[in-house]
């Protein structure tokens, strides 16, 4: 009887515990944590639940070449008894994926007795000045283990320096009769932000008399390293000398000022100048394009012109000497980078040329390849020979819409400027263009061979540059047409030779390239 009770008391006891507290049972009768009086439960180790955290961290950008990567690390408060996991994902902030950063995503897994681990995020690394940038990431989807911190922040810290400003050459020369110009302001990087300056002006030129200058505040836009400042050249009859404007850059906002350059002299000439021969290297030992002149053979050209101790990107506006504008068809000034453009003014004499600046040509009479013979009938300017018509070149077609002929066409005008019964000449030519009011003008002429050379590039195999000469490329002539009769040879007039950059005779009947100008300041 006694065994009986013994065996019925622990029962009891069982049945009294399931009807107590709020009816949860709890293996070997304790709450997850271990034992409630202090102890460490059955001793058979820890059932507690991992903890995971992290911390923010920074890294630093570096050049666009470089692989940089944030490295985040995650940390278990204790070693699990099985597999633990949790995931991740970036959330844009004041970095933006794509832009600054990877968008990146997955999960970690600890097996049994792992504590850390860790993932990487690729960092896009730039060029240009900003402020540090910050994302998060977010922890979430925790299996047999509790998150300590939901997300983290990783801050991308810039290491960019603030930029400079600066002109882009300390001189510029120019004429009276350019018209509108534009000198480069540049920063030696992009930056984020806008950069502001003010552009004082001093020298010997009167505002307003022989320039004008409508803004004294620029802007550099966000992520651009450079912009144009225009001036515009006043002509007048006064036969004078030189005159300089001297600007200068003030007052820099989200930039600080090179003061090695942080002036530039615009030199006005009185008179339509000639450009140097724009060589920059030396005579040495028989090398024409050695880095240093030989010994006794001092001041030569490379040491003088405008050319001289130019960076960087110099040759925006013209290669080595050169100064170049572009036009569209109604005469006005386009960026250097248009692709498209009808006309280009040489800054330094102050000729414009005539141009087939886009790459649709139109193949009737403004086709590049067309081919003309020289024809003058003005005696005061022929050298005694006006050259040469052939009345049955030209030929009407169906439409009786153009002329055309095997190196030229013209469109059917009735009652207008065009003998057609004289044949593809360089008269019809010009003045099918001053009817048109090309570029605005009407006053278009050949140009003098003085001008196609000051155009053209020395010491090169193709003496034109590409960007403002495109057209030049689809010539038929390694010869371009001037108007400059020879003195002693009638038949004859000066002609410039592209492909060797020299002037030389071509006879007035042979079917060349041509390329027509204006200037007010030189007549025929």
């Amino acid at each position: 009887m006694a065994r009986v009770n013994r065996l019925f008391i622990p029962s009891v006891l069982a049945l009294a515990l399931l009807g107590c507290g709020d009816g949860e049972v709890f293996q070997s009768g304790q709450p997850p944590g271990g034992d409630p009086t202090g102890g460490d439960g059955d001793g058979g180790g820890s059932t507690t639940t991992p903890i995971a955290t992290s911390q923010s961290i920074s890294v630093t950008e570096l050049t666009p070449n470089d692989a940089v990567q944030a490295e985040v690390i995650v940390t278990l408060s204790e070693a699990p008894e099985s597999t633990v996991s949790l995931s991740y994902d970036t959330e844009n902030g004041t970095a933006l994926a794509a832009e600054h950063y990877r968008s990146t995503s997955g999960s970690l897994e600890f097996s049994s007795g792992q504590t850390s681990k860790s993932f990487s995020i690729p960092i896009i690394s730039n060029n240009y000045y900003g402020s540090d940038k910050s994302f998060t990431v977010n922890f979430s989807g925790a299996d047999g283990l509790e998150l300590g911190a939901s997300s983290i922040e990783v801050t991308i810290v810039n290491d960019d320096p603030i930029p400079s400003v600066q002109f882009s050459q300390a001189q510029f020369r120019t004429s009276e009769q350019a018209g509108e110009v534009e000198v480069l302001a540049r920063l030696n990087r992009a930056s984020e932000t806008p950069v502001s300056f003010n552009v004082g002006l001093a020298g010997t030129a009167t505002r307003d008399s022989d320039y004008t200058f409508a803004d004294q505040a620029f802007s550099i836009p966000a992520f651009a390293t450079q912009i144009e400042i225009p001036l515009t050249m006043l002509a007048d009859d006064l036969k004078e000398g030189g005159e300089t404007i001297i600007l200068s850059l003030n007052n820099a906002d989200g930039a600080s000022i090179n003061s090695a350059r942080s002036t530039l002299t615009v030199m006005i000439s009185g008179d339509a100048v000639l450009a140097d021969t724009g060589y920059v290297t030396y005579y040495n030992a028989g090398n024409y394009n050695a880095a240093t002149p030989a010994a006794g053979y001092d001041y030569q050209d490379a040491d003088y012109g405008r050319d001289t101790g130019a960076e960087g990107s110099f040759d925006d506006d013209g290669q080595g000497n050169l100064n170049f504008t572009k036009l569209d068809f109604n005469g006005n000034a386009l960026p250097r980078t248009a692709a498209e453009f009808e006309c280009v003014r040489d800054n330094l004499s102050g000729t414009v040329f005539a141009v087939w600046g886009s790459p649709d040509y139109i193949r009737t009479w403004n086709n590049p390849a067309n081919l003309y013979r020289w024809v003058n009938s003005n005696s005061a300017n022929n050298g005694t020979n006006p050259g040469t018509n052939v009345p049955d070149e030209l030929e009407l077609n169906v439409d009786e819409t153009y002329w055309n002929a095997p190196t030229c066409g013209f469109p059917n005008i009735e009652d207008g400027p065009i003998d057609y019964s004289a044949g593809c000449t360089s008269e019809n030519y010009i003045n099918y263009l001053n009817v048109l009011g090309y570029c605005g003008f009407s006053d278009w002429r050949l140009p003098t061979v003085n001008e196609v050379q000051s155009s053209s590039m020395f010491g090169q195999m193709l003496s034109y540059d590409a960007n403002y000469f495109p057209d030049v490329a689809q010539f038929n002539s390694t010869k371009i047409m001037t108007s400059s009769p020879a003195a002693d040879n009638a038949g004859a007039a000066w002609c410039w030779d592209i492909e060797n950059s020299r002037r030389m005779l071509c006879n007035k009947n042979d079917y060349i390239s041509i390329r027509a100008a204006r200037n007010p300041a030189v007549s025929d």
